[in-house]
C-alpha cells in the first residue's frame, strides 16, 4: 500500500512539473516569436543589407557553438532548475537590450546575451528526460513541443501589430519579450521544486540544488572531459543528419520576413499571420506526435520518414507559383518539423543514455549553433542571388542528409544478413 502511494505521489509530482515546463516552453517561445521575425526588418531600417544582416544574426549562433555543451553540462552538474532559472533571467535582459538597440553595432551586441544564456528549451528538455520514464518521453516531448509552438502562434501577431503601431515599435516588442523570459523565470523559481542531482558525471558527490557548492573550475574541467564518454560510434550519423536538417530549417527562417517581402510583397502584420499560422499546424501536430510514435513503434523509421517528409515540402516552397500556395505547402514542413524536433531528442537519450541526457542534447544544441551560425550568412547570401535562394539551399542539404541516412540503413541491413 505504501509502495503504491508513494508511486501516485511520484506520478502527481511529475505531472505537476511537466505542466510548468510547458508553460514555461510557451512563454518562451512566445517571447521570442514576437522580436525574432523583427529584427531583419529593422535591420533593413538601419540600412543593413541582406549579407550584412544575415552576418548580424551569426552572431547568436556563434556564441551558441561555445555556450551549448557547457549549459548542457552544467545543468546536469547544478541541476536543471537553477541552470533554467539563470538562462531565462539573462536571456530576458538581453531581449530588452536587443529592444533598445539603435545601429547595426548595438543590434550586434544585443545579441550576445541571448547567444550565451538562451538554451532554455534544451534545459527544459533535459529537466523532463529526468522526470518523465522512458516510455512516455515522446508523449510528454509532444506536448512541450505542441504548448511551445502555441506560443509561437500569439507571439508573431501580437509583435507584427505592436511594431506598427508606432515608430518606436520595435523598442516595445523588446521590452515585453524580455519580460515574458524573467516572468518565465520566476515561474520556475517558485513553482519547480529543487531536485536531487543525480545525474552528474563519475568522482563529483553533489548535494541537493539548494545547498550545492562547485567550483566553476571543477565543473568546467569535467564539462569537457565528460564529452570524451560519448559513443560517437553509434551516434555520429544521428548527429550529422540532424545538424543538415536544423541548417535546412533555420537557412529559410534567418532571412523569412525580407524573403517575404522580395518575393511576395508581403508586411510585418502579414509575416506576422504567415509565421502564426505555420505555427498552429506545428502545434497540432505536436499533439499528435505521441500517436503517430506509438503507431510507427519505431523511432528510426519515423525520424526518417520526417526528414523525406522535410524534402517534399522544402521542394514544394521552392516551386510555388503565389503566396497561397507557398503557405499550404508550408504546413508539410511545419508536420515534418514537429515529428522530426521530438524523435531525434527520443533517439539521442535512448542511444547515449538517460544520466548524460544534458550533455548530449547540449552537443546537439552547439551543432544547431554552427547551423545558425552559418545559415544567416548563407541565406543573405543566396537572397541577394535569387528570392528562393535561401530555400534552395535548404533543400540541397536535406538531400545530402538523406543520402547519409539511406547509406547506414544500407549498411544496417547487410551487418543484419551478416549475423
Amino acid at each position: 500500500m505504501a509502495d503504491s502511494s508513494a508511486t501516485q505521489d511520484r506520478q502527481t509530482a511529475a505531472r505537476n512539473q511537466t505542466v510548468v515546463v510547458c508553460l514555461v516552453g510557451f512563454l518562451d517561445l512566445f517571447g521570442v516569436s514576437m522580436i525574432m521575425p523583427l529584427i531583419q526588418t529593422h535591420a533593413k531600417h538601419l540600412g543593413a543589407s541582406p549579407a550584412v544582416a544575415g552576418l548580424v544574426g551569426s552572431v547568436y549562433g556563434f556564441l551558441q557553438l561555445f555556450s551549448s555543451p557547457i549549459m548542457g553540462k552544467c545543468s546536469d552538474l547544478v541541476g536543471h532548475r537553477l541552470a533554467l532559472m539563470v538562462s531565462l533571467a539573462l536571456s530576458g535582459g538581453g531581449y530588452i537590450l536587443l529592444g533598445l538597440s539603435t545601429s547595426i553595432v548595438c543590434l550586434a551586441l544585443a545579441r550576445i546575451p541571448s547567444g550565451l544564456f538562451k538554451h532554455s528549451q534544451t534545459i527544459s528538455k533535459a529537466y523532463l528526460a529526468e522526470v518523465i520514464p522512458p516510455e512516455k518521453r515522446a508523449l510528454v516531448y509532444g506536448r512541450f513541443n505542441a504548448f511551445s509552438s502555441i506560443g509561437f502562434i500569439v507571439g508573431p501577431t501580437v509583435g507584427g501589430h505592436l511594431a506598427e503601431v508606432s515608430s518606436s515599435g520595435f523598442f516595445w516588442v523588446g521590452l515585453l519579450a524580455g519580460s515574458v523570459f524573467l516572468t518565465s523565470s520566476a515561474i520556475v523559481c517558485f513553482c519547480l521544486p529543487p531536485e536531487d542531482i543525480h545525474c552528474a558525471p563519475a568522482g563529483i558527490k553533489l548535494k541537493k540544488t539548494s545547498t550545492t557548492e562547485i567550483s566553476i573550475f571543477m565543473a568546467m574541467k569535467n564539462i569537457f572531459s565528460s564529452f570524451a564518454n560519448v559513443n560517437w560510434k553509434s551516434l555520429w550519423d544521428l548527429f550529422l543528419v540532424s545538424f543538415l536538417v536544423g541548417f535546412a530549417s533555420i537557412m529559410p527562417k534567418a532571412n523569412f520576413t525580407r524573403m517575404m517581402s522580395d518575393r511576395f510583397q508581403t508586411t510585418p502584420k502579414m509575416n506576422g499571420y504567415i509565421i502564426s499560422f505555420g505555427a498552429v499546424f506545428s502545434a497540432g501536430s505536436s499533439f499528435a506526435v505521441g500517436r503517430i510514435a506509438r503507431f510507427y513503434q519505431d523511432d528510426g523509421k519515423l525520424f526518417c520518414h520526417a526528414v523525406i517528409l522535410n524534402f517534399l515540402g522544402l521542394m514544394g516552397m521552392v516551386l510555388a507559383p503565389n503566396l497561397p500556395s507557398f503557405i499550404i505547402l508550408q504546413t508539410l514542413l511545419s508536420l515534418s518539423s514537429a515529428i522530426y524536433r521530438v524523435v531525434v531528442v527520443s533517439l539521442m537519450v535512448e542511444s547515449g543514455g538517460q544520466a548524460e541526457a544534458g550533455g548530449l542534447m547540449g552537443l546537439n544544441q552547439s551543432l544547431m549553433a554552427i547551423a545558425r551560425t552559418l545559415s544567416p550568412m548563407s541565406a543573405g547570401v543566396l537572397l541577394e542571388v535569387h528570392s528562393v535562394g535561401p530555400v534552395m539551399g535548404s533543400c540541397i542539404c536535406v538531400g545530402l542528409a538523406l543520402i547519409v541516412m539511406a547509406t547506414q540503413f544500407h549498411k544496417q541491413r547487410i551487418k543484419k544478413k551478416e549475423n
